[in-house]
């Protein structure tokens, strides 16, 4: 019994402890992040209202269509989005 009472134990029982507190807390590693940078066409709208929202919505070919309300760029900018895959999220950057 003499053993639970001495130093080495407790620095035993310390340093289990963090090793234990380091295995449970250790972040999970990230998924590697793939960056696609696709060009954008500016259309003119069609029976668009005035709501300040932005809508995103697919069409049978795979085609994603962004709709503002409020862009002011005109055709002959030159526009791009960002599109950067982690896993199951996906972060769309308009430029």
């Amino acid at each position: 019994m003499d053993f639970f009472n001495s130093i080495e134990f407790y620095a035993l029982a310390l340093v289990v402890a963090v090793a234990l507190l380091g295995l449970i807390f250790n972040p999970k590693a990230q998924a590697a992040v793939i960056t696609h940078i696709e060009p954008m066409f500016l259309l003119p709208a069609q029976g668009v209202e005035q709501r300040n929202q932005l809508v995103l919505s697919t069409g049978p070919d795979g085609v994603l269509t962004i709709t503002h309300d409020n862009v002011t760029a005109s055709p002959a900018d030159m526009l791009h989005v960002v599109v950067s895959v982690a896993g199951d999220h996906v972060k769309l950057e308009e430029n």
